[in-house]
């Protein structure tokens, strides 16, 4: 019998598994939701040795990162090469590599997201960030390659 999830809200096992018959639903995980829970579990490592790893600074103002912190810690982490899906502009096989993130203030950080070129160039840290992704380069697939925004290029 397939395990299946609970879809009455009165049984005692709604949406875990349940054997009742006529409350079954749909098979509870399939391969992708699993996908998506490791990869989650794989980002949440990610981030916690990249906290432990955080200066008290902004690499890019010298402001301290130590208020940004305790408040909501992930806003420090900065990556230089968009982590979203490759069918979204982004490069996901570079979002857990250390050499693709930089620690900023939590203003400097949403600015070198959405304003572009015009702001990431001017940025003191702008020549460290292309260094990286000269060093990530080779290990981009191809398909990856063309998010990766021109004035960051090798």
């Amino acid at each position: 019998m397939e395990k299946t999830v609970c879809t009455v809200k009165s049984c005692y096992a709604f949406g875990r598994y349940c054997r009742i018959p006529g409350h079954a639903g749909k098979p509870k995980a399939d391969e992708n939701k699993v996908e998506k829970v490791k990869a989650k579990e794989e980002r949440n490592l990610f981030y916690e040795l990249m906290l432990k790893r955080a200066p008290k600074k902004c690499q890019e103002t010298g402001q301290s990162l130590t208020g940004l912190m305790s408040i909501n810690p992930r806003v420090i982490i900065a990556h230089i090469l968009p982590k979203r899906a490759t069918k979204d502009g982004g490069v996901p096989s570079m979002a857990t590599d250390k050499r693709n993130i930089v620690f900023l203030h939590g203003d400097v950080h949403t600015d070198m997201d959405n304003k572009g070129k015009s702001y990431v160039t001017k940025m003191k840290i702008f020549p460290l960030m292309k260094k990286r992704v000269e060093d990530m380069w080779g290990e981009i697939p191809e398909d990856e390659r063309k998010n990766v925004p021109e004035y960051l290029r090798p």
